[in-house]
């Protein structure tokens, strides 16, 4: 199994190769395709689907990797005060912090407490079939007592804060959750088989959404089926 790793070059392969293997992971897949999307809304045909919109610049690989290495090396029974002085040590540690760090240090200030989008590079035909993308969930929440936490990130975007305010903040891990303000598109079950078969020509189908052998021959299977009905029959 340790194979499926070896072409992993840090924390953020390693957390997309677990996703794409069925490991749980802070990673939730999504698509920068909508047509894509309305697919998956309308595979399952025995109930209303929706299709997600999420409005946001996907963050630079380096800095997802900041927080996928926090969630690889992190142990919460290690440290008693989990400050962000706590994370730059542990992203030191592992050399991840060498250069750009006011910037990296506002990033993870900011972000372990935010889910954000990700386009990781295509590592398989079915994610670059599939455009994937994933969503990062929060690694860390602040305190309730620290409610100066949004202060402080509001005036970062403005000036410089202080290691000691920065360290003043202590953090604790969450459970996976998504944040988003998000947009969605009811898709009623009754439509979904019309959707589909106009999906389908335009090529969005079983087969080209999952390339692998089975989803191919399953797509001919039905292709023989259909070639032997009337065009009535099709679109009823």
């Amino acid at each position: 199994m340790f194979r499926w790793f070896e072409s992993c070059h840090n924390s953020i392969d390693k957390l997309v190769e677990m996703q794409h293997y069925g490991l749980p992971t802070r990673l939730l897949d999504v698509t920068t395709n909508p047509l894509i999307a309305l697919y998956f809304a309308c595979e399952s045909t025995n109930a209303d689907g929706r299709v997600l919109y999420i409005k946001q610049k996907p963050v630079p690989g380096d800095l997802a990797n900041l927080i996928a290495t926090l969630c690889e090396f992190y142990k919460s029974n290690i440290y008693e005060h989990h400050s962000l002085s706590t994370f730059l040590k542990i992203l030191k540690e592992h050399n991840l912090f060498q250069e750009d760090e006011d910037y990296k240090v506002r990033f993870l200030f900011e972000y372990i407490t935010k889910s954000f989008l990700y386009v990781h590079p295509y590592i398989n035909e079915r994610m670059k079939a599939q455009k994937g993308a994933f969503v990062f969930s929060a690694f860390m929440q602040p305190f309730l007592k620290d409610t100066k936490y949004n202060k402080l990130l509001k005036r970062m975007k403005r000036s410089k804060v202080t290691g000691e305010e920065l360290d003043s903040i202590s953090f604790d891990k969450t459970s996976v959750s998504f944040q988003f303000e998000k947009k969605h598109f009811i898709i009623r079950k009754d439509d979904k088989k019309r959707i589909l078969k106009e999906l389908d020509l335009i090529g969005i189908n079983e087969a080209f959404v999952y390339p692998e052998p089975e989803h191919q021959m399953r797509t001919v299977k039905e292709r023989v089926v259909m070639s032997n009905m009337t065009k009535e029959q099709f679109y009823s």
